[in-house]
């Protein structure tokens, strides 16, 4: 049997003046080693490994859609064992939007590339030859290697979704302790304001700087570790300042957050008033805490005394700061539970609310809820504003007082949890 020279038979099989490169003729000797396992593929099955390709081999613009519109148009089954098409450039610029040199450029890239093999006949023209009726060859784009190689594009795709939902998980285990060291820093400046806690604000702050970002490679072991490590020393901070005499004990669960099945646990953290009374006369200097210099006070009425009786329920101060970040504008940001009640009582003449209201809320859901809920509806109505614009005159937008003291029935009657109200907030803020 006579026996032809490969690269002979190359030249015979690439004729035209397309300049030969060492991908297409390495690609070409793939497909006519593997030229039996091509089957007799249709266009959605052209379609399906032009899109795993362009997702492994991350193809955008010109290549992309040069490669989409050379899959459209076969018309499925093999030319002379091949996968072959040959659309004109004319028609490849009117289905892609591409100019010509684009086209060409793209044509190039996909060469380059190993998905396709182009065989132009002379002049750069591309046809079909026809037998009688039958097509039997035709002068184009091969995209044989295309079909040979979509077992290796889903591969590669496959780890990447492997390693995308991996550094999904590491993500979430480094927000929930990002949450639980804040929480724990929070609960720990409501003890006392001391050295030992700004600086592990100020650790955290820089760890906070190091996480990579949602869609980035890099590693995420060595944040999460140095994150456990700060939480650890932060709960036990908590502790240490939380404790009580033996004559005298208190039960105190730790506000913290902890990961579990994927989802994030928030603890509560549960105060007597003998402990909340103590804790914030400490810290006050006194019954009555003066309000900051540098809000003025819009009406002669003084604020909440601190020995109001607390709430059983305590909202984490992480909660309200980053569900209403408008709580600045009561003055620097509250770091303790006196800098909430304070703000809160600032807020209330600023969405309208009388000094009634307040009293009533004091009696029917404590000192604590009532101040809580002062901040909630200012930003309510802030991202009302923001959102809608300036209220209508009579509408009910314009009363955010009348609000704040139907929230307060509301909540005393069982039919509204803030807790859950702001964090629901959170969630819409951080989307």
């Amino acid at each position: 049997m006579e026996t032809r020279d490969h690269s002979e038979t190359q030249h015979q099989q690439l004729p035209g003046r397309r300049a030969f490169s060492v991908e297409m003729i390495a690609a070409d000797r793939a497909v006519e080693e593997k030229c039996t396992q091509l089957g007799n593929p249709d266009r959605p099955q052209l379609i399906k490994a032009q899109k795993l390709a362009s997702k492994a081999l991350g193809l955008k613009g010109a290549p992309h859609q040069v490669l989409k519109a050379l899959c459209s148009c076969t018309r499925g089954g093999l030319v002379n064992k091949r996968v072959k098409v040959w659309p004109s450039n004319a028609w490849l610029m009117e289905n892609t939007g591409a100019s010509e040199r684009n086209v060409s450029r793209a044509i190039a890239t996909l060469i380059r590339l190993r998905l396709i093999i182009a065989k132009d006949a002379p002049g750069c023209r591309r046809f079909p030859v026809y037998e009688g009726d039958k097509i039997v060859d035709a002068y184009g784009f091969d995209l044989s290697p295309l079909i040979l190689r979509q077992a290796e594009f889903a591969a590669i795709v496959l780890k990447r979704e492997q390693e995308r939902k991996e550094r999904k998980v590491l993500d979430r285990e480094i927000a929930c302790r990002r949450i639980a060291v804040e929480a724990a820093l929070n609960d720990a400046l409501s003890y006392e304001q001391s050295d030992r806690v700004l600086a592990l604000f100020a650790e955290l702050a820089a760890l906070k700087r190091q996480v990579p970002r949602r869609n980035s490679l890099k590693d995420r072991e060595p944040v999460l570790r140095a994150m456990e490590a700060l939480r650890e020393r932060a709960e036990a901070l908590v502790c240490e300042l939380a404790k009580q005499p033996d004559d005298d004990p208190h039960d105190i669960e730790l506000a913290g957050s902890a990961c579990q099945n994927g989802s994030l646990l928030e603890k509560k953290l549960k105060i007597s008033i003998e402990n909340y009374k103590a804790a914030a006369d400490q810290r006050a200097g006194g019954e009555a805490c003066a309000l900051p210099e540098t809000v003025p006070l819009g009406a002669a009425d003084d604020p909440p005394k601190i020995n109001s009786p607390p709430v059983d329920q305590f909202i984490p101060l992480w909660l309200i700061s980053e569900a209403c970040p408008l709580i600045e504008d009561a003055g620097p940001h509250p770091q303790t539970m006196r800098g909430i009640i304070d703000a809160g009582w600032i807020l209330r003449r600023s969405i309208g609310a009388s000094q009634d209201a307040w009293t009533e809320g004091e009696n029917s859901i404590g000192l604590w809820l009532t101040a809580v809920l002062a901040i909630f509806v200012y930003q309510k109505a802030c991202d009302d504003v923001a959102a809608k614009g300036p209220p209508a005159k009579g509408s009910p937008r314009a009363n955010p007082g009348g609000l704040f003291r139907e929230f307060i029935r509301m909540a005393a009657r069982g039919e509204f949890v803030l807790h859950t109200a702001l964090k629901k907030m959170r969630q819409k803020r951080l989307k």
